[in-house]
Order: C-alpha cells, then structure tokens, then sequence
C-alpha cells in the first residue's frame, strides 16, 4: 500500500495568486517545507503542476515556464511529478513536448527515468 501526501503547485503567477493567494515562488518555497516533513514522516511525495499547459489569464504556458518548476521540485526528492492540464487546452502535441522535455530533464539531473510505479524512481540502464 502506498500512502501518498500530494501537493499542488500551479504554473502562472495570476493563476497561482488567484487561486491559492500566493506567488509561484512562494508556492514552491511551501511546498518544499511541506515536502521535507512528509519525507521525515515515510510519506511517498506527489507535486501536480497545475496549469501546466495553459492558463485562463495568461494563455499559453511555455515548455521552460513548466520545466523550470519541474526541475525545482524534483530537486526536493519527491516520488511523482504530474502536469495537470487543468483547463483542457493540452493537445497532443503540446503535451508530448512538455513530457518529453520533461523525462529528458529528469533523466539528466538524476540518473534515472521517471517510473509510474508509488515508490521510486526507474534507474537509467
């Protein structure tokens, strides 16, 4: 059994402020404590980036705006990292990009591949 603490953390400064009162910066910088004491605790650790492939204020969301908040949480440790297409504009080949820069990114930084499975991450054979 896995047991899971998932956090969000959105991709657009007005969105972020909008929704959760907070810059993205700010968000993140909550989310690292959140995650620290989760970790400490034995939890397996999911971050979802919502608004990750567009924003209902400020429109489309590049490939760096969503990997520069990528490679800040994966450098916190976490088990998953999922991009929420959070207001349906994501399309195939917008998604590919990101998830293909994405595991790239993750496959340079760490050594390993990103895994679908609860617990760990799939070392890069």
């Amino acid at each position: 059994m896995c047991i899971r603490d998932s956090l969000i953390v959105v991709a657009t400064e007005t969105f972020s402020q909008r929704n959760q009162g907070m810059s993205v910066h700010e968000s993140l910088r909550g989310t690292e404590k959140m995650v620290e004491r989760a970790i400490a605790g034995g939890l397996s650790v999911s971050v979802t980036i919502g608004a990750s492939f567009g924003c209902p204020f400020e429109g489309e969301v590049s490939t760096k705006q969503v990997m520069d908040i990528v490679t800040a949480v994966d450098r916190l440790g976490v088990d998953e990292i999922a991009l929420a297409d959070t207001i349906g504009v994501g399309t195939p080949p917008v998604s590919y990009t990101h998830l293909d820069v994405y595991k790239r990114q993750v496959a340079y930084s760490t050594g390993t591949s990103p895994s679908s499975s609860c617990n760990t991450r799939t070392p890069i054979s």
